[in-house]
């Protein structure tokens, strides 16, 4: 069901009760904040947390999708233009312990430049952060995080 112009959810109900699926795509100059923005008007981020924390959902994003887990969306105003919309989201919904950068060291996309920048001053202060390349998936089950590679 479209949520706005830049952010769409799937839910699909799975055979096990309780069980269900989700993919989130953003796309816009301002695609992570609108993302987080278009979340917060239509409430799924409260809905979408509250179903992670209970285990009750999976969730799987791509790009500013993905980036919308993280804690903080600060830095990827290198990215995305945060003038492109009215009210820009700079807190994501908290759900990784660290900010999540897409598009890192992958040559094909045309962010890859920019978010390499963004990986890059998280690296030089020190701070953690998941930096992965187009086709690389960060999988969370609970406490268990591991990077899948293609």
């Amino acid at each position: 069901m479209p949520v706005s112009t830049c952010c769409s959810w799937t839910f699909e109900h799975r055979a096990r009760p309780r069980a269900w699926a989700t993919t989130t795509s953003c796309g816009s100059e301002a695609a992570t904040s609108s993302c987080c923005g278009a979340l917060a008007d239509s409430g799924a981020d409260e809905a979408l947390v509250t179903l992670l924390q209970r285990d009750q959902v999976a969730y799987g994003g791509y790009s500013a999708g993905a980036c919308v887990l993280g804690p903080d969306l600060t830095e990827l105003e290198r990215v995305d233009d945060p003038t492109a919309v009215v009210a820009p989201v700079t807190t994501g919904l908290g759900l990784l312990d660290r900010p999540f950068v897409p598009h890192v060291r992958s040559p094909d996309h045309p962010e890859s430049v920019l978010c390499d920048e963004v990986a890059a001053a998280y690296a030089a202060r020190g701070q953690a952060h998941w930096a992965l390349r187009d086709g690389e998936v960060l999988l969370v089950d609970g406490a268990a995080v591991e990077v899948l590679e293609p």
